[in-house]
């Protein structure tokens, strides 16, 4: 079932955040693998998890994976280009938008990025579509 929830912020920040964790699944997960990227309620809060089939990240890592430029796999890294900033903006717009980023990982099976963001109050639940004030779209619960 579907469950309608508003986040209030920028749109266009929003998206610019989603993107960089997509990018970030992207760049671990090999070919022909799968990336899901999913969306729900929970406890007046909207959680938009991106979900990876990479080589995961040692527990040790965890706490720094969020940090500008950081590197988990160096050599991987420098293949592609990345410089680590992309996963620091994320958690940078998330948090200006009082919310949250979180990540679970298991070596081998790959890792789950979320952005856990506060629902609006009730006034915004009427604008539809992306405004200065609200991102409104339907979410599976």
């Amino acid at each position: 079932m579907l469950e309608e929830a508003t986040v209030e912020g920028d749109g266009e920040r929003l998206d610019a955040a989603l993107d960089a964790l997509i990018e970030n699944a992207v760049d671990h997960t090999e070919v022909g693998t799968s990336i899901e990227v999913s969306a729900c309620v929970e406890s007046s809060k909207v959680i938009v998890a991106v979900k990876d089939s990479g080589p995961g990240i040692a527990p040790g890592d965890l706490e720094r994976v969020f940090g500008r430029f950081a590197r988990v796999d160096a050599h991987r890294n420098r293949e592609t280009g990345g410089v680590g900033l992309g996963l620091a903006i994320a958690k940078a717009i998330v948090e200006a938008h009082h919310g949250s980023v979180a990540v679970q990982s298991i070596m081998g099976k790959g890792s789950v990025f979320e952005m856990i963001l506060p629902t609006a109050p009730r006034r915004l639940a009427r604008h539809h579509g992306r405004s200065s004030t609200g991102t409104h779209a339907p979410v599976a619960n």
